[in-house]
């Protein structure tokens, strides 16, 4: 969530150039890539559960998540 903040003026900057469009187009593929890496990694993670990048890609699911929600605000 904190991811949400610094991105704010970006997503703006999108929205007065090219209009809401295509913050809603990229708040879909933010959100596809976010919600099918997370389940990725959740079912191999039952496989394989002493992995330690489990966990990075877990995080950059979330940040991506996070950065779709900033885009889908329009």
């Amino acid at each position: 969530m904190m991811g949400q903040y610094p991105l704010a003026a970006l997503a703006g900057r999108l929205i007065d150039q090219y209009g809401p469009s295509l913050c809603s187009a990229l708040a879909a593929i933010l959100y596809s890539s976010a919600f099918g890496t997370f389940s990725y990694q959740v079912y191999a993670a039952e496989s394989n559960s002493t992995s330690s990048s489990v966990v990075t890609y877990l995080a950059l699911s979330f940040a991506l998540a996070g950065l779709a929600t900033v885009f889908s605000c329009v």
